[in-house]
């Protein structure tokens, strides 16, 4: 029965390199840490990553060998108390060491104490999985380590691993691939006990059936992963069955979205009791990847392989479709596609994904791609606002991802079937250099081209190949070599890829280069001082937001503009036309800068009056922003229209002003989103009230725009605003993961559960059981972490009341902690949301829900959400979340 649906699928993206040959299919750490995952036994870092070249402490790996034995569970029940002096009751792995010890597992050191922090060793691992699998009662007078090493290597536990040093710290992908090795391992344990009394032991099922209830199914090939190409939904794979082609639907756990890679293949296939499939592995002999150089008969050439045979009868998958076709007939000189040579070193089974469906990506919306219009040939859009969300699936750069992750510029294709069902592919991939030469292969009437840039080679598919002169404006397809020889070669180029790595846009001119030209927000001109005379200089310089919300300071380079100021604040003349003090560009204002090669500022352009926009007065402040359709309604002074927000539109507001007084610069801005702003410009009208008077202040909502599309939208205010903040419950403080990093397990409502974070190297002390508001950085690691006190402290429940959505808790202080409520002690009530606000259990370190808090619990609230459930003042006198401290 299908319970759990999850969407799992990943397309591998082949960037810069057409060929990774494999002479044998051998087990990567990838397909290690797959299987893991799906069965919760490791878990990433924030960013997603495992990190296989790190070190790993010894207490994060007693955790994956207590996960491995199926006991996660229960070590959060015997959290507290440990016999090693150095685990205090709070720490995270308390409860994993208590089982790992109960276990028989580990052991810790003669001084008593068991060292969570220091790097685990690779003796230490071996000889903990050995234990793990109940060997231990197998070997006589064991010696540590070597009897556990010789009983590994034994077992085939080593066979996967590369050690140099076993005393030495061991990496993590090391140890992923020992633990995955191990559960395909059969257990040693108790046979049975005769009526004597006397025991045999011997070797029992394997650790996945023993303990986690996952059984091994072999000779199965997988056909199903696209639901435009299979009738599959987006968390579903199919599996055929080789002996007689049975086929099976399961819904599927895990497994990091790599099935794409596997279709076609025959695999092993791992479901569990849930019949959902965990993971698969490829039972294939040898797979290469490569793009056909010639045919002759049966014999295929590739640029990066030996020459192989196909094989008779040799089959071929098109775009992930089951359907085969004859191979020697379909597969072509140019295609690129993943080679299956069966036990002969012949092709029996090829893979081709081809894309006639392709375009540069122009803007987003939730359920919409828009497609450039200036590229030859492409579809409009792709657009699935009207087909059910289980029938859409959404890669970039190879992860999972939802269509408002496709970015501007990205390259984008995708299929359909006959039902609209979709899958997307984008990718951002680019190579990007001088091209150094090209040549041209001719395949019928077309032809598929290679080119050098730089030191790397792609190579196009055939017949798809466009070109741009003029910075990607637009685009015609390359008809023949002397396209590419007369226009491109000896030019800096950006070669953007399909979802395959091969060269599809070639884009030379002015857009191609350095991205020297850039949009911006003006915080503040200055002007250098000369510090011996005192006084200004000609030499000046720029402050800007980028749209990327970066911060920049630029030396102005442009001996016919003239800077009218000092060192604190001035304003640009650009052209002496109307004298030498005209106000052209001031702070505040949106313009268009052009950096020369020394990285200075050769150019300054004003934007368009025509595309700066206020908000249309005319409107209530309810109605100048339809949420909704992500719309803001402006006034340029001659047209009011509206203005829609893209995934590309930029919102700052102001972070400090340089003049409190007048407020007349910016010292530092803070860039925000759609999602945090859009209530903010509703209170346009509260934040022009503030001003009242101010006549300085120009405006305190200003928009720029690209026709009807919003390109800046910026908020003159330093309200706390719109900034993306995140709040969750620290468990335990942090603690170092190897490589100089430091992560805390931290609860957040959109996790739901605790999870580990990196700490970006920012960051400073962070304390255990506390609530804390913070940021994430690109790479999800923690940063800007702020410790919240509490709005409420030590007050004793009286009674706790559900009315319709809402809790009502009666608290009081007790004064004399006798936990009883006395006459001189007054009841306060508090009110809380039932469905969102939690509270954590310090006794337990557990997460409950808020109608879990009874009488006599001491409690701490915090209220630091507004009504729209984001992290900024004023809140809502509502409180968000509670801490329990004790109980009387």
């Amino acid at each position: 029965m299908k319970k759990f649906k999850r969407i799992i699928a990943l397309v591998t993206v082949a960037m810069f390199v057409l060929s990774f040959a494999a002479p044998a299919i051998a087990k990567t750490t990838t397909e290690a840490v797959d299987r893991l995952n799906a069965l919760g036994i490791v878990v990433g870092y924030g960013d997603g990553s495992f990190k296989p070249e790190q070190n790993i402490t010894r207490a994060e790996y007693a955790a994956i060998v207590v996960q491995a034995l199926g006991l996660g569970k229960a070590a959060e029940y015997v959290k507290g108390n440990t016999k090693f002096k150095d685990v205090k009751a709070d720490h995270w792995a308390s409860g994993i060491i208590n089982i790992a010890v109960d276990q028989n597992i580990l052991a810790g050191y003669p001084d008593g104490t068991f060292k969570p922090e220091k790097n685990v060793t690779y003796n230490e691992a071996i000889t903990m999985v050995v234990r793990m699998l109940g060997y231990y009662q197998a070997i006589k007078n064991p010696v540590y380590p070597t009897s556990f090493i010789a009983k590994a290597s034994e077992l085939n536990l080593l066979d996967n691993m590369v050690i140099s040093d076993y005393n030495a710290p061991a990496t993590r992908g090391n140890v992923f691939m020992l633990a995955d090795d191990a559960l395909d391992t059969r257990m040693w344990g108790l046979l049975e006990t005769n009526d004597k009394g006397e025991q045999t032991y011997g070797k029992l099922k394997t650790l996945l059936e023993e303990k986690l209830k996952v059984v091994e199914y072999k000779d199965r090939q997988l056909v199903g992963v696209s639901v435009a190409a299979s009738a599959i939904e987006n968390n579903e794979a199919v599996l055929a069955n080789l002996y007689d082609n049975a086929r099976t639907t399961y819904d599927v756990k895990g497994q990091q979205g790599r099935l794409f890679q596997y279709f076609g293949q025959k695999v092993k296939a791992y479901i569990n009791d849930k019949d959902e499939l965990i993971a698969v592995k490829s039972d294939e002999s040898s797979i290469f990847t490569d793009k056909v150089k010639k045919i002759e008969g049966s014999t295929v050439y590739f640029y990066n392989n030996d020459k192989k045979d196909l094989a008779t009868g040799a089959i071929l998958f098109p775009n992930y479709s089951a359907t085969t076709v004859d191979a020697a007939s379909n597969l072509k000189v140019g295609d690129y596609a993943t080679f299956i040579l069966d036990g002969n070193n012949k092709i029996y089974k090829v893979v081709r994904s081809q894309f006639d469906n392709l375009g540069i990506v122009d803007t987003i919306a939730e359920k919409k791609i828009e497609f450039n219009d200036d590229t030859e040939d492409v579809p409009n859009k792709v657009d699935v606002s009207n087909v059910d969300a289980k029938y859409v699936q959404v890669f970039r750069n190879g992860a999972v991802a939802t269509l408002s992750d496709v970015k501007q510029g990205d390259v984008v294709a995708y299929y359909k079937d006959s039902s609209d069902h979709t899958l997307v592919l984008a990718t951002d991939a680019t190579v990007k250099g001088k091209l150094n030469s090209a040549s041209a292969t001719a395949v019928g009437s077309d032809y598929f081209y290679k080119l050098v840039v730089g030191d790397k080679t792609v190579y196009s598919p055939v017949g798809k190949l466009q070109y741009s002169t003029d910075g990607g404006k637009t685009f015609d397809y390359v008809a023949s070599i002397d396209d590419v020889n007369d226009d491109l070669v000896g030019q800096e180029v950006t070669v953007k890829l399909d979802p395959n790595g091969e060269a599809i846009y070639v884009i030379a001119g002015e857009a191609a280069g350095s991205g020297n030209k850039l949009d911006v927000l003006v915080r503040n001109i200055t002007t250098k001082t000369d510090a011996a005379a005192n006084t200004a200089t000609d030499v000046g310089y720029i402050r800007v937001t980028k749209q990327d919300g970066t911060m920049a300071v630029y030396e102005i380079d442009n001996d016919d503009y003239t800077i009218n100021g000092n060192a604190t604040t001035a304003t640009i003349d650009l052209d002496d036309s109307n004298g030498t003090s005209a106000v052209d560009v001031k702070p505040k204002d949106f313009v268009t800068i052009t950096l020369n090669s020394a990285g200075k500022v050769s150019k300054i352009e004003k934007a368009n009056t025509d595309d700066l926009y206020v908000f249309d007065t005319a409107k209530l402040p309810a109605d100048r922003v339809d949420e909704d359709n992500k719309v803001l309604y402006g006034d340029n002074g001659t047209t009011k229209g509206a203005l829609l927000v893209t995934e590309n539109t930029t919102f700052l507001n102001v972070d400090t002003y340089g003049d409190t007084v007048n407020e007349s610069y910016i010292d530092k801005t803070t860039k925000s989103s759609w999602a945090s702003a859009k209530g903010d410009l509703n209170d346009d009208t509260a934040i022009t009230t503030k001003h009242s008077g101010n006549t300085t202040v120009q405006g305190v909502t200003r928009m720029w725009a690209d026709g009807k599309k919003l390109r800046f939208v910026f908020i003159d205010d330093d309200l706390t605003i719109s900034s993306d903040l995140k709040y969750g419950v620290t468990f335990g403080g942090k603690y170092g993961i190897g490589g100089g990093d430091y992560a805390v397990k931290m609860w957040t409502p959109a996790d739901g559960e605790a999870k580990q974070y990196t700490l970006d190297s920012s960051v400073g002390t962070i304390y255990g059981d506390s609530v804390y508001t913070f940021k994430l950085t690109a790479d999800n690691k923690i940063k800007d972490a702020t410790k919240l006190s509490a709005n409420v402290t030590g007050v004793t429940v009286a009674k706790v009341e559900t009315i319709d959505d809402n809790v009502v808790i009666t608290a009081y202080v007790d004064a004399d902690n006798d936990g009883v409520q006395d006459t001189n002690e007054s009841s306060v009530q508090y009110l809380a949301k039932k469905a969102t606000v939690k509270y954590f259990d310090i006794s337990s370190g557990t997460m409950k829900t808020i109608t879990s808090i009874g009488k006599g619990d001491v409690i701490d609230l915090y209220d630091f959400l507004n009504k729209d459930g984001d992290v900024k003042t004023p809140t809502d006198d509502m409180y968000d979340f509670i801490i329990k401290k004790d109980s009387n």
